[in-house]
């Protein structure tokens, strides 16, 4: 049952996505049925946590566009969960996303394990969301008796 309460929730934040918020929350009523209930209920507090956020953005926030519906909801999500997985396409945010929950979720490390070729572009992106982010990439994390000490420190 809770397979088909997560994917109905999904569809809905799904069409918020393609359509705009403004046309899911119209579509998220109650009719008293207990099943469509539940889901709406939770689409609708997930929604309330997302806004939340998009309240009160980080002070050091200062990418040029303000964060998209997807990006807060991940945001959200990992603040809410013990885990969670963003599977989102090319292009579509997950970066920004990523960086903005680490400091949603006030983390005082957060590593990053990606491919090689897009070290410097993940640091560049990490640097223009949270200027005051300290970066460290490549081995130099790995020297021996070195203590890395600060708040929202990248890898």
């Amino acid at each position: 049952m809770q397979f088909y309460l997560d994917y109905s929730i999904d569809e809905l934040w799904k069409s918020a996505f393609r359509y705009g918020e403004e046309k899911a929350i119209i579509t998220a009523k109650r009719n008293g049925n207990r099943y469509h209930d539940t889901v709406v209920d939770t689409f609708l507090s997930d929604y309330k946590g997302t806004q939340d956020i998009k309240s009160k953005l980080p002070d050091s926030y200062s990418f040029p566009q303000r964060p998209t519906l997807m990006q807060l909801y991940v945001a959200h999500k990992i603040k809410t969960n013990s885990y969670f997985g963003n599977f989102s396409g090319t292009g579509a945010g997950k970066t920004l996303s990523a960086v903005l929950a680490s400091r949603v979720i006030d983390s005082k490390m957060t590593v990053i394990v990606c491919p090689n070729d897009v070290v410097n572009q993940w640091e560049k992106n990490i640097l223009e969301i949270f200027p005051d982010s300290k970066v460290i990439t490549g081995k130099k994390h790995f020297i021996q008796n070195t203590i890395i000490l600060g708040i929202n420190t990248l890898f």
